[in-house]
């Protein structure tokens, strides 16, 4: 609460009432949430915001750890009383370098997500292209193959190719990629005197993924201007 909350306001717990809720990375939760959200799990109550009775919810909880939950209980880590609250069927997600038959249709989705978000056509590689990406052992799982795609889609629209054409260029899709990003990004800034707008015009890219990559990267502006400002 705090000074003003006069007025109800619904929480997500609220808003996602007879539907379903996602936590990702539970794991990270602190003590004091852990024992707020063992209140709800168990009581499937809330007082919302403003409000001076509770409310009851009726929510599927899904809840993803990208850690092991029973040794952090173990551990003294993870509230066992919650642990078992969240583990009423549980799913063990093998890494992406033990289910390699799943990445072309995950690299298909992320080059359509990416179609979408930034306007531009990319097609899928043929499946020889994708040798580099298919070989990988992804270490990060699918956020890397997400982020690595991404990256690559960008390099891509910066050079006016294919995302095929660009592969060909690798032995591994990751390696040097980082570098080779952050280079090429400082460049165009340079070349436009550090405007975003125009930088991010260059790239092909939005500037809100210009003011991300620019955060990934540490890249800062030479001239102090924070890399969430555009010029």
């Amino acid at each position: 609460a705090f000074t003003g909350a006069v007025q109800e306001r619904p929480g997500v717990l609220q808003l996602a009432d007879r539907g379903t809720l996602f936590l990702d990375e539970v794991e990270d939760l602190v003590p004091a949430l852990q024992a707020k959200l063992l209140r709800v799990v168990q009581d499937r109550e809330v007082r919302p915001l403003g409000a001076s009775s509770v409310r009851r919810f009726d929510v599927r909880i899904v809840a993803a750890s990208n850690r092991d939950l029973w040794r952090m209980v173990e551990a003294g880590q993870f509230r066992r009383d919650l642990y078992y609250r969240l583990r009423v069927f549980a799913i063990t997600l093998p890494p992406l370098r033990q289910r390699r038959d799943d990445l072309p249709a995950l690299i298909e989705h992320f080059i359509a997500r990416f179609n979408r978000a930034q306007g531009t056509t990319f097609a899928l590689p043929p499946p020889g292209a994708l040798r580099p990406l298919l070989e990988h052992p992804w270490p990060g799982n699918v956020r890397e193959l997400e982020n690595v795609l991404e990256s690559l889609l960008v390099l891509a629209g910066a050079e006016g190719v294919e995302l095929a054409e660009l592969l060909a260029r690798r032995q591994t899709p990751a390696a040097g990629l980082m570098v080779d990003e952050r280079a090429r990004i400082v460049r165009v800034l340079d070349e436009h005197r550090w405007n975003r707008q125009r930088a991010a015009a260059a790239l092909g890219i939005s500037r809100v993924t210009l003011w991300r990559r620019m955060e990934r990267h540490g890249i800062r502006d030479p001239l102090g201007v924070p890399a969430h400002e555009t010029a």
